[in-house]
């Protein structure tokens, strides 16, 4: 047998099953009339009855427990008001191919494969065994979360007890990466509670639950189950104005802080009429197409970082190109067509690679520089 590697997280994906059937049966009778207390309530009771029954937490313990699935849900709704997720910038990387990845692979046949596509590429990183654990957590979360509901939908009768949380005007497979890369998000949420080491009043009693049962995996069904099944009976929706991974923290430990290499802006022609509109090619510069490690004409030297899992950019005025200089103080720059960066800039920055994807970037002008983040 040729074996690659294995993923020493792999007991969790019976769990995470187990847990989604626990809490489908008790959910079910209460549509439409839900809550996210009896979510909650479900979470926890199915957790701590699979690893503590008979030893339960004493009334302040539980109280603390509940309190931290509220905190996971929370943060994924809005994690921008929330801790940093603790990963360094190759643990962002991957967390970033995870979910994103999910979310938007053409074919949902294709997602569990993705997914131990980057999970066989996490265990062959340089990344120590306990910077792995939690994409691994969320690596058999997603390959579970994957199994689970293309079962449920494949054979979806009147008596499964999600047929009233799943059936809709959208159909159930259009939803389904979505339940995937939520579950996976809330795994890394919850685990990254525990390396914040959980701040608040409550903390001191829900430590020490967590290390006597196993921070890891109560914090990872939490996460898993609470945001999963979350966004498939609420639909949950995180804050617009927040990113997930605007807020994974970068550790400069990991990489260098600061890449030197050329940046190539290529002038893009027209009218720009705001992000709704698009670019009106009747006269002026609309935007920038900015091919990051491309040795082409007009080349500029620019300092690149990654910050907060964020591909930043500062372009000195002395060194953008003349002909560009007017269009630049114009504040913003558009991105036609995703863009992959080059690959020995990523190495670079200790990532194993990164996509600038098409939009409208804000151009910040500053000391005379001007600085922008992809």
């Amino acid at each position: 047998m040729d074996i690659k590697y294995i993923n020493s997280y792999t007991y969790i994906e019976t769990d995470f099953k187990n847990g989604l059937d626990n809490i489908g049966s008790v959910l079910a009778p209460l549509y439409p009339d839900q809550t996210i207390q009896s979510l909650s309530d479900a979470v926890y009771n199915y957790t701590i009855t699979t690893y503590m029954a008979g030893d339960e937490p004493n009334p302040l313990q539980a109280r603390s427990l509940k309190s931290a699935i509220y905190a996971i849900i929370n943060g994924y709704i809005n994690i921008g008001n929330g801790d940093t997720l603790e990963l360094n910038s190759l643990q962002s990387s991957f967390a970033f191919e995870l979910v994103n990845g999910t979310l938007e692979l053409r074919n949902p046949e294709d997602i569990k494969q993705h997914i131990i596509n980057i999970e066989e590429r996490i265990t062959a990183s340089p990344l120590s065994v306990n910077e792995q654990a939690p994409l691994l957590y969320a690596t058999a979360i997603g390959k579970a979360s994957y199994d689970y509901w293309a079962n449920t939908i494949a054979n979806l009768t009147p008596a499964n007890p999600w047929i009233n949380f799943i059936n809709s005007f959208t159909p159930p497979i259009v939803k389904f990466p979505t339940w995937i890369a939520s579950a996976m998000q809330g795994t890394l949420i919850g685990l990254s509670m525990y390396q914040n080491r959980i701040n608040g009043s409550l903390a001191a009693e829900l430590r020490l639950v967590l290390e006597y049962v196993g921070a890891n995996t109560l914090l990872s069904l939490f996460g898993s189950l609470g945001v999963g099944v979350g966004k498939v009976v609420f639909n949950y929706s995180p804050n617009p104005t927040t990113s997930f991974f605007s807020r994974l923290s970068h550790e400069t430990s990991s990489s260098p802080s600061l890449v030197r290499y050329v940046v190539n802006i290529r002038i893009v022609w027209g009218r720009y009429r705001g992000p709704d509109f698009g670019c009106e090619p009747v006269w002026g510069l609309c935007g920038f197409d900015v091919v990051v490690g491309a040795i082409k004409t007009n080349e500029s030297d620019a300092t690149i970082e990654l910050v907060k899992g964020k591909l930043s950019v500062e372009l000195s005025e002395t060194n953008a190109p003349s002909q560009y200089l007017e269009n630049l103080i114009q504040g913003h720059i558009v991105i036609p067509n995703n863009i992959t960066v080059n690959k020995d800039i990523c190495y670079k920055l200790g990532i194993n690679e990164y996509t600038i994807f098409a939009g409208t970037y804000k151009i910040q002008r500053c000391c005379n520089k001007f600085h922008f983040e992809f």
